[in-house]
Protein backbone atom coordinates (compact mmCIF):
# COMPACT_ATOMS: atom_id res chain seq x y z
CA UNK A 1 0.00 0.00 0.00
CA UNK A 2 1.38 3.75 -0.64
CA UNK A 3 0.53 6.28 0.69
CA UNK A 4 1.34 10.36 -0.37
CA UNK A 5 3.44 12.37 1.46
CA UNK A 6 0.83 14.84 2.82
CA UNK A 7 -3.03 14.83 2.97
CA UNK A 8 -4.87 17.92 2.91
CA UNK A 9 -8.36 18.16 4.02
CA UNK A 10 -11.58 16.77 2.31
CA UNK A 11 -14.10 19.37 2.11
CA UNK A 12 -16.92 20.21 -0.45
CA UNK A 13 -15.52 16.69 -2.81
CA UNK A 14 -12.15 17.93 -2.92
CA UNK A 15 -8.58 18.12 -1.00
CA UNK A 16 -8.46 21.40 0.37
CA UNK A 17 -5.15 22.60 2.09
CA UNK A 18 -5.34 23.88 5.85
CA UNK A 19 -6.23 27.49 6.25
CA UNK A 20 -3.11 27.93 8.35
CA UNK A 21 -0.79 25.96 6.46
CA UNK A 22 0.06 23.50 9.67
CA UNK A 23 0.30 20.04 9.10
CA UNK A 24 0.83 17.04 11.95
CA UNK A 25 3.34 14.12 11.63
CA UNK A 26 0.96 10.85 11.39
CA UNK A 27 3.25 7.96 12.63
CA UNK A 28 3.09 4.55 11.28
CA UNK A 29 1.65 2.01 14.28
CA UNK A 30 4.35 -1.07 12.73
CA UNK A 31 7.39 0.96 13.12
CA UNK A 32 6.68 4.18 14.71
CA UNK A 33 8.71 6.38 12.71
CA UNK A 34 6.38 9.25 10.25
CA UNK A 35 5.18 8.29 6.85
CA UNK A 36 3.17 10.86 5.89
CA UNK A 37 1.68 14.38 7.15
CA UNK A 38 -1.95 15.09 7.61
CA UNK A 39 -3.51 18.65 8.04
CA UNK A 40 -3.32 20.35 11.15
CA UNK A 41 -7.36 21.64 11.04
CA UNK A 42 -8.10 24.73 13.09
CA UNK A 43 -11.20 26.58 13.36
CA UNK A 44 -11.24 28.24 10.11
CA UNK A 45 -11.07 25.03 8.47
CA UNK A 46 -14.13 23.24 10.41
CA UNK A 47 -16.44 26.35 9.55
CA UNK A 48 -15.36 25.51 5.74
CA UNK A 49 -16.81 22.15 6.18
CA UNK A 50 -19.49 22.76 7.93
CA UNK A 51 -20.53 25.59 4.84
CA UNK A 52 -19.90 22.79 2.60
CA UNK A 53 -21.60 19.90 4.48
CA UNK A 54 -24.93 22.49 5.24
CA UNK A 55 -24.52 23.26 1.20
CA UNK A 56 -25.03 19.22 0.69
CA UNK A 57 -27.78 18.65 2.67
CA UNK A 58 -30.21 19.61 0.57
CA UNK A 59 -29.25 17.09 -2.55
CA UNK A 60 -28.86 14.16 -0.51
CA UNK A 61 -32.13 14.97 1.46
CA UNK A 62 -33.81 14.38 -2.04
CA UNK A 63 -31.69 11.42 -2.64
CA UNK A 64 -33.97 8.18 -2.23
CA UNK A 65 -32.82 5.65 0.80
CA UNK A 66 -32.02 3.40 -1.53
CA UNK A 67 -29.59 5.37 -2.82
CA UNK A 68 -28.04 6.85 -0.31
CA UNK A 69 -27.97 3.07 1.52
CA UNK A 70 -25.74 2.42 -2.01
CA UNK A 71 -23.30 4.88 -1.44
CA UNK A 72 -23.06 4.38 2.39
CA UNK A 73 -22.25 0.69 1.52
CA UNK A 74 -19.82 1.85 -1.34
CA UNK A 75 -17.82 3.65 1.35
CA UNK A 76 -18.29 0.99 3.72
CA UNK A 77 -16.72 -1.67 1.24
CA UNK A 78 -13.41 0.29 0.22
CA UNK A 79 -12.75 1.53 4.37
CA UNK A 80 -12.80 -2.65 4.38
CA UNK A 81 -11.18 -3.59 1.96
CA UNK A 82 -8.26 -1.18 2.94
CA UNK A 83 -8.79 -2.21 7.12
CA UNK A 84 -8.06 -5.70 5.92
CA UNK A 85 -4.80 -5.18 4.16
CA UNK A 86 -3.49 -2.75 6.92
CA UNK A 87 -4.20 -5.16 9.62
CA UNK A 88 -1.88 -7.86 7.97
CA UNK A 89 0.93 -5.91 8.60
CA UNK A 90 2.88 -7.22 11.89
CA UNK A 91 4.02 -5.12 14.76
CA UNK A 92 7.55 -5.06 15.82
CA UNK A 93 8.03 -8.31 17.48
CA UNK A 94 5.20 -10.11 16.46
CA UNK A 95 4.53 -12.47 14.00
CA UNK A 96 2.31 -12.03 11.00
CA UNK A 97 -0.98 -12.81 11.73
CA UNK A 98 -0.99 -13.01 15.08
CA UNK A 99 -3.68 -11.76 17.32
CA UNK A 100 -2.99 -9.08 19.79
CA UNK A 101 -4.94 -10.73 22.00
CA UNK A 102 -5.45 -14.09 23.44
Amino acid sequence: MSYESRYDNWIGGEYVRPVRGAYAPDTSPVTGGVFTEVARSTGPDLELAVRAARGAAGSWADTSPAERAAVLHRIADRIESRTCSTSRSPRPGRAAGRSARR
